[in-house]
């Protein structure tokens, strides 16, 4: 007997079904399933960097930094300290936008140079008597007693004699950074509490305060954060880059103009010229 036509609907309808089953449902507060093969998007979009010849935005490739990268970078130096920054160098140089290999270089120049080789967390303030008298000759001479009048902001002061705090770091921060940047007078601890810190040293509690407001992670009341978690000196250097707009001199390749926002002088280029060159045949170049 001849199967009915209505039979025959839906037997084809049951194959129909086999072949391409029910999709599974998506709540309604859930994302829709992305196709797996799908490459994602860049977590904080493409590099913004735009040719000068054409104004077309130039799709720059992606700087993966890995600890055996960074160790090379790093000069073969410090492989630990490689390992404990390496993920948050991944992670948090795109937020800022530190993302083509010219600007990884360039940051990498500085921030190698300014650490000690990923090594210096915390400014070293242990003088002698002839380094006070050579650094800080402004607060400090041999015999002592001298009044003198100080810039930023304006003050008075008296010299110390140099001998006298040789050797003792938290006596000398909280001479030397008293009254300015925020901090308190001597007896506050303000120059100790907020002592130079981080791959690029975060000093003075202005600044501490201004990276606290900025970045929502509360130095202010604890500072040691900036010199023993990877992630918030990672976020602090960067911080720093970014106020200063050091990506447009990065892109100019202008190295010492970046020495110059960093340092205050030239001190060191050479030895952040070495690092630059290292840096680009481990990341690359943009024209690369």
């Amino acid at each position: 007997m001849q199967t009915p036509f209505w039979e025959k609907i839906i037997i084809g309808l049951k194959k129909l079904l086999r072949v391409y089953p029910k999709p599974p449902r998506v709540p309604e507060d859930k994302e829709e399933i992305k196709d797996p093969d799908e490459t994602p998007p860049h977590p904080y979009g493409e590099p913004k960097i735009i040719d000068n010849e054409t104004d077309e935005p130039i799709k720059e490739k992606v700087v993966v930094i890995t600890s055996e990268k960074l160790y090379i970078a790093n000069e073969k130096k410090n492989h630990a300290d490689c390992i404990f920054f390496a993920d948050s160098f991944n992670r948090i140089l795109p937020k800022y936008e530190i993302n083509t290999p010219r600007r990884v270089n360039h940051f990498f120049a500085q921030i190698i140079h300014e650490s000690g080789n990923l090594k210096d967390r915390v400014e070293n303030l242990n003088y002698s008597d002839s380094g006070l008298k050579s650094t800080f000759g402004k607060y400090y001479s041999t015999n002592g007693g001298e009044v003198v009048e100080l810039s930023n902001p304006i003050r008075l002061i008296t010299k110390r004699k140099a001998s006298d705090d040789a050797h003792k770091p938290e006596q000398i921060a909280n001479f030397v950074y008293s009254n300015r940047m925020s901090n308190g007078d001597v007896a506050s601890g303000d120059g100790w509490r907020y002592r130079g810190r981080g791959l690029i040293q975060l000093t003075g509690k202005a600044n501490y305060t201004e990276f606290s407001t900025f970045c929502k992670i509360d130095v202010v009341s604890n500072p040691d954060l900036v010199m023993n978690d990877a992630d918030t000196m990672v976020e602090c250097a960067c911080w720093f880059w970014m106020s200063r707009n050091l990506n447009t001199h990065a892109d100019n390749d202008d190295i010492v103009r970046i020495t110059w926002s960093v340092n205050g002088g030239d001190t060191g280029l050479p030895h952040r010229r070495t690092i630059y060159a290292v840096a680009k045949s481990v990341f690359g170049d943009n024209e690369q």
